[in-house]
């Protein structure tokens, strides 16, 4: 994976649309790191040193964290747009609230079985992807497909880790295994790229304000 050249500054939007989620570019990376952990620790032998129960908690947990700034991105892409807040503020609250839950394990007990938790994180996140994928082609038709490039990797993202949740009640714990460290991984190091592309355009847009004020 490459790094992607400096954004000129012509390129980055003037509108207050893309400047805000810029800022938040640490929510990405966050996202990012939590993924990668969770797929390079699935590659590792951790039932040498931990019992099954403490591994299922631990990957809970890394799912919480990664859904819980979902939520959050969610949610500022929602208030940023001013508009059609609907679904920004459905899968916000969804990913919110389900994340702090697995993080903290509080509610756990409400369900008879991990399939039903599995379905549960599975519909959680494919609504999410679907949202961010639909704001996608909604920024792309307002600031070009550069802009909606985060948009539309999200959503395939998050997708693909509702999918991964709803089949691993069919597959056995192996195959489970590989699938879980082949989206940590790709997901992980995108969403770090993504992150520091995020920040790089934050640091220019920042640069060429304070440049316009000293003009």
């Amino acid at each position: 994976l490459q790094s992607e050249p400096d954004l000129p500054e012509s390129s980055i939007p003037e509108s207050g649309e893309k400047a805000p989620m810029a800022k938040y570019w640490w929510l990405n990376t966050i996202r990012g790191i939590a993924a990668l952990l969770l797929g390079l620790g699935s590659l590792l032998s951790l039932e040498l040193v931990l019992d099954s129960e403490q591994i299922q908690a631990m990957s809970l947990q890394f799912m919480g964290i990664y859904l819980f700034f979902s939520g959050i991105m969610s949610f500022i892409w929602g208030l940023t747009k001013r508009r059609k807040l609907g679904l920004w503020i459905v899968a916000g609250t969804l990913g919110v609230a389900g994340g702090i839950a697995f993080i903290l394990n509080s509610s756990l007990e409400y369900f008879q079985s991990t399939e039903l938790l599995l379905v549960v994180v599975g519909i959680i996140m494919l609504l999410i992807g679907l949202v961010h994928i639909l704001g996608g082609f909604r920024l792309s038709e307002a600031l070009g497909r550069r802009w909606a490039s985060s948009h539309f990797f999200l959503g395939v993202v998050e997708i693909a880790l509702g999918i991964l949740a709803l089949v691993s009640i069919f597959v056995t714990v192996d195959i489970l295994r590989y699938l879980l460290s082949f989206w940590g991984i790709i997901a992980g190091a995108g969403l770090i790229l993504d992150g520091r592309r995020l920040r790089r355009a934050a640091t220019i847009r920042h640069a060429a304000h304070q440049n316009k004020e000293g003009a």
